[in-house]
């Protein structure tokens, strides 16, 4: 997580550029949530609730992001997640297996 909650000075404006530029990232945590996706193949879907916990957000240059990130970027396969983790999530998260058999057979 970023230590800095302060907003970066503004970026001069730059003329006559197609670029795009960021000054800095917010990170949130949002909880996970019994979802309503139905092109999940088995399992649960799973979402991420709306509401998220401000007292774990935090704000930092994109500098200090990019060089506290983990390295490389993951694949598509990496953000997959098996049907029996999805389950456990949402069970965890207070859902009942009368609410995943509920959702399971509405989608």
């Amino acid at each position: 997580m970023c230590t800095t909650n302060q907003i970066p000075p503004r970026l001069e404006p730059m003329i006559a550029s197609s670029a795009v530029n960021f000054s800095s990232v917010t990170i949130r945590e949002y909880p996970r949530i019994l979802g309503d996706n139905p092109s999940v193949s088995s399992g649960p879907p799973i979402t991420i609730s709306w509401d998220y916990d401000a007292d774990t957000s935090g704000r930092c240059t994109i500098d200090e992001w990019e060089s506290k990130r983990d390295g490389e970027r993951r694949s598509k396969n990496e953000f997959r997640v098996p049907e029996d983790v999805r389950t456990d999530w949402v069970l965890d998260a207070g859902y009942t297996l009368s609410q995943v058999r509920e959702v399971l057979m509405s989608i």
